[in-house]
């Protein structure tokens, strides 16, 4: 009778994840599919996509300059071969975060609410639907987590090895993974074998290539709030409050968790090195607290949960905040502009990236902030600009604007 009762318990179980499962799919494909196309590339997803086509003609990117490291550009590669678009360029986020849902839902006891936390989690929505690297980084830490609860240690070091070599700061959770091995320690030596052997071959092509490390690049480009101070911690109370939403909650009732731990360090660490507040920098955090939301017992507060989350999705959708996977509409017209572009050089300053993208073949100079164009030269920016002395078109939202420089200095 026992043994009855068991097995119709996990075929409840199973068909609960198997809804789930279903549940994921349509959601990504309705929600997130469809905010693929609307905005244009911010300006990082825009040299992504350049440093993608790279490979067109150089296809170990031997030649090319990047701060990233690849593997992220290898995902990207057979979707702009099959459309050199916007759509195609962030077409692999929509699917990696898809299946991150359907994993954030097999590993959770509750899957139904771990995925329901999990998707309408602000963060998720947006840059599900964007060309930046984390959503591919968090796939492969979610295949890495399910990998290490289902005793499979090599795939569970291989998946974090990926998840590193698409984003450096997946290194933060190397904490968590040293006390998952610490509480297997025969499932160490596979895990770290793997792990270590497919990171020394990314070193052994990145010394190889003529072009500079990407880790070198990398760490320069990353931009940095200087020593930690108070003004540093408060600039992350926005993204930290909009953009993981209700489900902050979810640490409260479970702070003995390891993940809690890592939940609420997660912030202090960015703070500590330095990186500059920006929303996606916290997507990591989307899997863990929906695990820990869809943990806690009383079903109010989950439901809680979930409605301030769509709610506060829905009002970053109708008002996103700035930054927010370029949803703010700060690059309105930048297609616009790049077909404006004339046949002549033209003189920026931070244009450079979605220019890159958008005018490839373009003759683009850029100008540090302490020299100045000629005179009466073309010059791409905002109609604020110093230098936009004669605006020849520009964009009312975005301010984006092709201007002629004074024509004496």
């Amino acid at each position: 009778m026992g043994n009855k009762t068991h097995g119709r318990n996990n075929h409840t179980r199973m068909r609960h994840r198997g809804r789930a499962a279903a549940f994921g799919w349509l959601l990504g494909a309705v929600v997130w599919l469809l905010l693929l196309h609307p905005a244009p590339l911010h300006e990082d997803e825009a040299i992504y996509a350049v440093w993608t086509r790279a490979l067109f003609t150089d296809p170990l990117l031997t030649q090319t300059p990047v701060d990233k490291p690849p593997l992220f550009f290898y995902a990207q590669l057979p979707f702009l071969l099959w459309q050199d678009s916007p759509l195609a360029a962030r077409l692999p986020n929509a699917l990696a975060t898809v299946a991150t849902a359907l994993i954030v839902a097999r590993a959770s006891r509750r899957p139904t609410w771990a995925l329901a936390l999990f998707a309408t989690t602000p963060l998720v929505i947006f840059f599900a639907a964007g060309g930046f690297t984390d959503p591919l980084m968090l796939a492969f830490l979610a295949i890495g987590w399910l990998a290490w609860q289902r005793h499979a240690p090599v795939a569970a070091g291989a998946a974090w090895a990926a998840a590193l070599l698409t984003k450096p700061t997946a290194l933060l959770t190397l904490p968590f993974w040293l006390w998952l091995v610490k509480q297997r320690p025969a499932d160490a030596r596979p895990a770290l074998l793997t792990a270590g052997g497919l990171l020394l071959t990314a070193w052994a092509w990145d010394v190889s290539r003529a072009a500079p490390s990407w880790w070198w690049l990398g760490r320069n480009a990353y931009g940095s709030l200087g020593r930690p101070t108070f003004a540093a911690a408060v600039a992350w109370l926005t993204p930290a409050l909009l953009g993981v939403g209700a489900t902050w909650w979810a640490v409260l009732p479970r702070r003995r968790h390891p993940l809690t731990w890592l939940v609420l360090a997660w912030i202090p660490m960015h703070i500590m090195l330095g990186f500059q507040p920006w929303d996606r920098y916290l997507l990591p955090l989307a899997p863990l607290l929906a695990w820990l939301g869809a943990d806690i017992n009383t079903r109010r507060t989950r439901l809680l949960m979930l409605g301030g989350n769509i709610a506060l999705a829905l009002v970053l959708l109708a008002h996103p905040t700035p930054g927010l996977a370029g949803r703010d509409g700060r690059w309105q017209g930048i297609e616009t502009l790049a077909a404006r572009l004339p046949n002549a050089p033209v003189y920026h300053r931070t244009l450079g990236r979605p220019l890159a993208y958008y005018a490839p073949n373009a003759t683009l100079i850029w100008l540090p902030d302490h020299a100045s164009p000629p005179p009466n030269a073309w010059w791409a920016g905002r109609v604020e600009d110093p230098e936009c002395a004669a605006l020849v078109w520009f964009h009312p939202q975005s301010h984006l604007a092709l201007c002629r420089t004074r024509s004496t200095q």
